[in-house]
């Protein structure tokens, strides 16, 4: 989900997770295209959704999961503050450059579809 969120905020003492492979699922979410665009495909991206080991907070920044690393307890208020000055913008530039920054939209709809689908076989 975080990789579909504009901004993302995590305390330093976030832990995180991929854990599909290990349960026996396949990725969803549009993960196997996001993550790789963000993340880069051979130094993050694969070992994250194959192995589906923990990883802290400093990682998840790196991998561009997370836009803000703020101290514990903090993120929500860091969150609001993020709000506040998208809020204290002009509105429609703000919603042309979200519209123009998710333009591939049809792109990942379908990569959720083809998830989802290998994740329900899984399931059953």
């Amino acid at each position: 989900m975080l990789m579909h969120c504009d901004f993302a905020f995590a305390g330093r003492s976030t832990v995180f997770s991929l854990p599909f492979v290990k349960l026996g699922l396949s990725p969803e979410g549009a993960s196997t295209l996001l993550l790789p665009r963000i993340a880069g495909i051979k130094t993050t991206a694969t070992e994250l959704l194959m192995l589906g080991d923990k990883f802290d907070a400093e990682r998840a920044e790196k991998a561009g999961l997370i836009s803000h690393l703020v101290d514990d307890g903090q993120a929500l208020t860091a969150a609001h503050e993020a709000a506040a000055s998208l809020q204290a913008l002009p509105t429609e530039s703000v919603r042309i450059t979200e519209r123009l920054l998710h333009r591939d939209k049809s792109d990942i709809l379908q990569v959720i579809e083809e998830e989802f689908a290998l994740f329900r076989e899984r399931t059953h």
